[in-house]
């Protein structure tokens, strides 16, 4: 929440006032269910998420999703500095890549925080029946419990996962290989966001995997 300062013309003793602004990118009810909150908890936040929006006087947001359900908003997609984004690696630095992280060229990259609503423990099923190898670029809340699922599923051989690295590392694995992946489900807490992960691919120069349905 961000409180801009109006100046004052009758008097610098006066108290300044204040237009009120703030910036929703999500919806946080949504992630607390996913997360396995319950109760009081999703109460308080249901009564936060409806409530203190209509008290702003600018939201922005970066969804058409978002722009609906606050009237009163503002869309600004997300955006990034693409130059950091291309490296323009020899060949031979992006085997080194590859080594450090126990990946190769065809190698499928995510990336994302592990979380319980980013898609990490949906898509396992279908990293099962696929041929390819993945790396999980990052780490989070999730992490212990993904790696636990991905052992009883014996995909082990199938995924990496980088755990938290600083985003040097993360675009040097993107620059080293071919392909990403969004997954995104056609409910609240996806149609919500504009993930930056979707033009980090982009600038990092890779396909991108995403369903066509999401409107940004």
């Amino acid at each position: 929440m961000i409180k801009i300062p109006t100046t004052s013309k009758k008097t610098m003793k006066q108290k300044p006032k204040y237009k009120i602004t703030i910036d929703i990118d999500d919806l946080v009810v949504g992630q607390a269910k996913k997360a396995g909150k319950k109760g009081i908890t999703l109460k308080i936040l249901n009564l936060l998420e409806e409530y203190i929006p209509k008290k702003m006087k600018i939201i922005s947001v970066c969804s058409d999703f978002l722009r609906k359900k606050y009237p009163n908003s503002i869309k600004i997609p997300n955006m990034i500095e693409t130059k950091k984004f291309r490296l323009n690696l020899k060949e031979s630095e992006k085997k080194i890549v590859r080594k450090k992280y126990n990946i190769d060229k065809n190698t499928i990259a995510f990336m994302s925080s592990i979380t319980f609503y980013h898609g990490h423990f949906e898509i396992l099923d279908y990293i099962k029946q696929s041929h390819g190898k993945f790396v999980f670029i990052g780490g989070g809340e999730g992490e212990e419990k993904l790696k636990k699922e991905i052992k009883t599923k014996n995909l082990h051989d199938k995924i990496v996962i980088t755990g938290k690295i600083p985003q040097k590392e993360v675009i040097k694995i993107l620059n080293s290989v071919k392909m990403g992946i969004l997954p995104l489900w056609n409910e609240p807490i996806h149609l919500a966001r504009h993930p930056l992960k979707l033009l980090e691919y982009l600038a990092s120069g890779i396909c991108i995997v995403v369903q066509n349905r999401i409107n940004y």
